[in-house]
């Protein structure tokens, strides 16, 4: 505020002359002691801390009016990652104040600056102020926010839409998954926000299925998506049709998604309440004795010496010795333009006259209070940036196995089965659902005989659901001729989510009776497979087994024929032992075994085995003579069906035997033999 006292007009003529540089360096004294009355108290309507409490216009206001102004400018600049659903991970804000005097000839001084709103930044003290700001000079202040939001950017990917519920993440290996990605922006701010702009780099899993109307721009890989004005809490959307396919079982990512805004306005809701600054400029009174004697025509005057616009906002004309207001008035509507050489009447002010009745020139109390316009802005410019979304691929091997793969003919007899998932994948499995072929020869086990663990531990009985169907399901060529059979849906994850993690393994036992199986059953195949998911509503992965187990029904019954018969050869005591075994039945025997006799006081010369053969089969003959002679057994490892074998051996009189009394000829040639097989199932 200014303030000055109207005692003689020769004082204030005098003020000015100094003001405007008349007077030269004699009077530096004298302008000390006339400027001292220039700065005064502030007005009762006004902050203690404030200038002249200027109201703050709008740009566009500010901008019409001539002069230089001091300029205030709040920036703030977002740098923020998102989760994919919008709600916050790691938000930077800084904020700076810029007070700035743009005059390229004129100083300020005595700046104050009040701020609203201080409740979300760093900043402790609402106000400040700066002694002077020389001419192109400026005053930064520095500070951070955290909190508030503009605006707010989400993705979504359903890798299995066809559902319509809630959004799936994961994807089946080696198989095209039509999926659909959304991007949303909404405007969570009370201010318009500006030049929003999305952009999204697709991954090379991502094939986007274009429309022929569609808001963004797609070139290679890079998606563009320019939305510019976006209202006070508006949202916008777009939806894109993809498909997502991965040739590997690692988790693949959904793709860099930034946007970016601007806005005038600052995000932390901070802002100017008032900025004030003095400049080169002065008030008085001008009183001047009218036509009429004793009548004093009294104006309010105000000078403007700067390059600043200045704005009046108060003034208050007392006179010595009364208590009424000449002039009183609040805010002066017009501003005061800035100096000009050539001479502007708007770089000064003056009021109404008014007449003043005295036979002394009256004395009068001045407060004009005034500053230098104040041009304020605010802006906020941010960029956000969402986390990627990580699609987990569904992957798993099977294997079924029977611990026994042939059975006998009209024979009960109980089988083992052993089933195994294992997780190849990246994507937790929750839920198995298991279709398992269980052939006609084949009774359906209890279903409390059903075992299922994971990695060693078993499972609750609770989330194992067994359900028994007749007929089986998958196979359709080898059958079972006795009976229609059985299928086994096994549920695994009923009550909750399995949690089976990569690498774990699922096992699964329960046995099998047979309990009349009939030779017809030559190739009996029992095929199973498996359908797994890691979501609710995610799509399912359903694998089957390289290696389909089977069963087959041996009907073996063991018919052969064997003989030995001697032949005498040349030499007294020589003879030829030809020893024959047929076999009559439908397969091959095993461990053919021919125990042999020589009577003591006989020698084996030598022998050969002959017979038929089959292709890529090979017969082996050994002779294990017996630990104390006369014996001999004749070992065969496997004679085929419909097969005959002779043995021949000769064997020689050693003439070691001595004839005991009473005895005539010869002594008897060898001629015990017996046979013991195997049949090989």
């Amino acid at each position: 505020t200014l303030s000055s006292s109207s005692a003689a007009s020769d004082v204030y003529k005098r003020q000015d002359d100094l003001l405007l540089g008349v007077g030269g360096e004699d009077s530096k004294e004298e302008v000390k002691d006339i400027l001292s009355l220039v700065p005064s108290g502030t007005a009762s309507h006004q902050p203690a801390y404030t200038i002249a409490g200027a109201k703050i216009r709008s740009l566009e206001e500010v901008n019409k009016v001539k002069g230089d102004k001091i300029e205030g400018t709040i920036t703030e600049v977002e740098k923020s990652k998102l989760s994919y659903d919008g709600t916050i991970i790691e938000q930077s804000v800084k904020g700076s104040l810029v007070i700035q005097n743009p005059s390229s000839k004129n100083r300020l001084w005595d700046i104050d600056v009040v701020l609203d709103n201080l409740e979300n930044i760093s900043l402790e003290e609402n106000s400040m102020s700066v002694a002077e700001l020389d001419a192109g000079k400026k005053h930064k202040v520095d500070y951070t926010s955290k909190g508030p939001r503009m605006l707010v950017l989400r993705e979504t990917i359903d890798t299995n839409p066809a559902r319509q519920q809630d959004s799936t993440t994961s994807i089946v290996l080696n198989t095209p998954c039509e999926s659909s990605l959304i991007i949303e922006v909404e405007n969570v701010s009370n201010v318009i926000l500006t030049d929003v702009e999305v952009t999204k780099q697709i991954p090379k899993q991502f094939s986007i299925l274009e429309s022929e109307e569609v808001e963004y721009q797609l070139k290679g890989k890079k998606l563009t998506w320019k939305i510019g004005d976006l209202g006070i809490g508006e949202t916008k959307s777009i939806s894109l049709n993809t498909s997502i396919e991965v040739d590997t079982k690692k988790p693949i990512k959904s793709g860099k998604t930034q946007a970016k805004y601007k806005a005038n306005s600052t995000l932390s809701g901070v802002d100017f309440n008032q900025l004030d600054a003095y400049c080169r400029g002065f008030s008085y009174m001008s009183v001047n004795e009218d036509e009429r004697p004793d009548n004093w025509q009294c104006q309010a005057v105000f000078k403007n010496r700067s390059s600043f616009a200045v704005d009046l906002v108060k003034l208050q004309v007392q006179m010595s010795g009364s208590d009424s207001m000449l002039f009183d008035v609040k805010d002066v509507p017009e501003d005061v333009e800035p100096d000009d050489p050539s001479g502007n009447e708007k770089s000064e002010w003056r009021s109404e006259f008014k007449v003043v009745e005295g036979t002394e020139r009256p004395d009068f109390t001045i407060q004009l209070g005034y500053t230098v316009l104040p041009k304020c802005s605010r802006s906020t410019s941010g960029t956000i940036e969402l986390e990627q979304i990580e699609l987990e691929v569904l992957d798993a091997q099977m294997s079924k196995k029977y611990d026994v793969g042939i059975l006998r003919s009209y024979r009960p007899q109980t089988v083992s089965a052993t089933i195994s998932v294992k997780n190849t994948g990246s994507a937790t499995i929750n839920l198995l659902r298991i279709i398992d072929d269980l052939p006609g020869l084949f009774m359906p086990p209890d279903a409390n005989s059903i075992v299922v663990g994971m990695d060693g531990e078993e499972i609750s009985s609770e989330q194992i659901r067994a359900e028994f169907t007749s007929g089986i399901t998958l196979e359709d060529t080898h059958k079972s001729p006795d009976g229609p059979g059985n299928t086994l849906k096994l549920t695994i994850g009923d009550k909750g989510p399995l949690g089976m993690n990569v690498g774990q393994e699922v096992t699964i036992t329960y046995p099998l009776n047979a309990p009349d199986p009939s030779p017809e059953n030559k190739h009996v195949e029992a095929p199973i497979n498996c359908e797994f998911i890691s979501e609710r509503y995610g799509p399912s992965c359903k694998i089957g087994i390289e290696e389909v187990p089977s069963v087959k029904v041996s009907h073996k019954r063991r018919k052969f024929s064997a003989g030995k018969s001697l032949i005498p050869t040349g030499g007294k005591g020589n003879y030829e032992v030809l020893i024959m075994f047929e076999n009559n039945s439908d397969s091959p025997l095993r461990n053919v075994s021919l125990p042999d006799f020589i009577p003591n006081g006989y020698e084996l010369k030598g022998h050969k085995v002959s017979g038929a053969t089959k292709e890529l089969g090979k017969t082996f003959c050994s002779i294990l003579l017996a630990k104390y002679f006369p014996s001999a057994v004749w070992d065969i490892r496997d004679v085929w069906d419909i097969w005959d074998m002779d043995t021949n051996g000769l064997v020689r009189d050693k003439g070691l035997v001595h004839v005991t009394p009473g005895e005539a000829g010869p002594r008897n040639p060898p001629r015990e033999f017996g046979c013991c097989v195997d049949p090989v199932y």
